[in-house]
């Protein structure tokens, strides 16, 4: 349940738990059905999430080419939804109030439940409560996988997008796995000089934002140096990343030609154009990074709490740096804590990150129709 609160995080432990748990005194496992006129993809989670998951999608589309597939989305990732390239229907559906999703999902009459998300037991619940084969992970210690008539093993040993292609072998029939999204987005407002241009994302979402967050002042070394180079800086983000955008360009202190805010400006599909012009995207570990990483935008990517082995950037113009604090990649779901957690991302030195970035921009690099 992406951007759910720690109370309801606690009570879908609490109480889901118990539930899955009894549902294999109850229930016994059925085949997939061979074709099934109505397919349902849970994913209400993050836009990472959605993008890294995208393959699944698309693996069902092609598979199951006569079904009608819907995809249902959250709040928070129905943009990056949208931008999946496959012919789906969606409905954002409320998974942190189950009787409304159950009722959703019965709704539909679905044969086919494919739950996408790794530890909510409140997802699984649906599926189950659908009254439809379902499909999902068998998370470690989530206590999910007796909801699923096909529970798949989702391991923190392996990246993330490997336990989606575990998952859309299983639906779906092996087959190699990669994310799958639109290409081509129209030139943003205003015209920049993108051949020049570096787009920072210093803010990442979620409960764990804090956790992700690099300085202000190891921004500013970063920034000053690349603007040292003759590059211009926009830095990206919505409204509430107004004020980590608005410290790091005041620590920065470059004059606004060479580094300037964008908050507010760009739907997600006008920032995907501006990622498929920039000559350099720099990013923490947040939707942004993955997105960036699947449309083969020249990239570096900053890792502290999350490994890049685990949540790194899939792409052959990415490179992750990783700070090198002991108590790095403690966090696997995206809920977990850590005493240390302050310290870890300051432990990454901004001389790591210019390294990366200048082998970064000695790859070659495309404009926004190249294959990248």
């Amino acid at each position: 349940m992406a951007r759910s609160s720690s109370l309801q995080r606690h009570l879908d432990r609490v109480l889901g738990v118990p539930a899955v748990k009894a549902l294999r005194f109850v229930r016994e496992r059925r085949p997939l059905p061979t074709d099934p006129k109505t397919i349902v993809v849970i994913q209400p989670t993050a836009i990472g999430d959605a993008i890294l998951s995208s393959g699944v999608v698309a693996r069902l589309r092609s598979r199951y080419a006569q079904a009608s597939l819907w995809v249902f989305q959250g709040a928070s990732n129905a943009a990056a939804v949208a931008m999946i390239d496959a012919a789906i229907q969606t409905q954002t559906v409320p998974f942190n109030r189950p009787h409304k999703a159950v009722a959703a999902l019965r709704a539909l009459k679905p044969d086919l439940v494919v739950d996408l998300t790794p530890w909510p037991r409140a997802t699984a619940l649906a599926a189950q409560l659908s009254g439809a084969v379902s499909v999902g992970f068998d998370s470690e210690d989530q206590h999910r996988a007796a909801a699923f008539d096909h529970p798949v093993p989702h391991l923190c040993a392996r990246h993330e997008i490997e336990n989606f292609a575990a998952l859309a072998d299983a639906v779906a029939g092996p087959a190699p796995y990669t994310m799958v999204l639109k290409r081509g987005w129209p030139e943003p407002e205003p015209t920049l000089a993108w051949e020049r241009l570096v787009l920072i994302h210093v803010n990442p979402g979620g409960s764990q934002a804090a956790a992700k967050s690099w300085p202000a002042a190891h921004w500013a070394v970063v920034m000053r140096a690349l603007a040292q180079r003759g590059l211009q800086l926009g830095l990206t983000g919505v409204e509430a990343d107004a004020s980590a955008v608005d410290a790091a360009l005041a620590a920065a202190a470059l004059p606004e030609g060479q580094a300037f805010s964008l908050v507010g400006r760009w739907t997600l599909p006008a920032l995907a154009g501006g990622l498929e012009r920039a000559r350099l995207v720099l990013s923490v570990d947040t939707g942004v990074m993955h997105l960036a990483a699947a449309l083969r935008a020249p990239l570096v990517a900053l890792h502290g709490p999350t490994l890049p082995s685990r949540w790194g950037p899939v792409s052959p113009m990415a490179e992750a740096v990783l700070s090198p604090h002991p108590a790095a990649g403690y966090i696997q779901f995206g809920f977990e804590d850590c005493p240390e957690a302050a310290a870890v991302m300051p432990a990454l030195s901004p001389a790591t990150v210019l390294a990366a970035v200048e082998r970064v921009l000695s790859k070659p690099h495309g404009g926004p129709n190249s294959p990248r």
